[in-house]
């Protein structure tokens, strides 16, 4: 199974995929835009936990407002059923944490985020 790589450059996280297998090993390119210090950090990924993030997410269902219930609850039953789909199921949770206020339902859509 393929691992991911994450690398964080200008404070940005770019993730990348390793080979896989014995020769496990993932490559990026960076480049400078003018001199100075820079860091690099890089690093592999755990593996996404799809069981955490669906509790988390089913837990999220009833705090969510009624125009999102049924997407929250679309994305728990997507990971129970086709938990490869985690990264497709990560970036549209993204897109709806980037639209909600702070509370408990954020909490919960951020811990399944984490998860994945």
């Amino acid at each position: 199974m393929k691992r991911p790589v994450c690398s964080d450059l200008y404070t940005a996280i770019r993730r990348s995929y390793s080979h896989g297998g014995t020769q496990n090993n993932a490559s990026l390119e960076v480049q400078a835009i003018r001199s100075g210090d820079y860091s690099f950090r890089a690093g592999l990924l755990p593996e996404a936990d799809t069981a955490i993030a669906e509790r988390y997410l089913l837990a999220a269902v009833p705090l969510a407002p009624k125009e999102l219930q049924s997407s929250i609850q679309g994305f728990a039953k997507r990971l129970a059923r086709r938990p490869r789909d985690s990264q497709v199921v990560r970036a549209e949770l993204a897109q709806v944490l980037g639209r909600t206020i702070a509370g408990d339902f954020r909490t919960l859509l951020n811990a399944a985020w984490e998860a994945l």
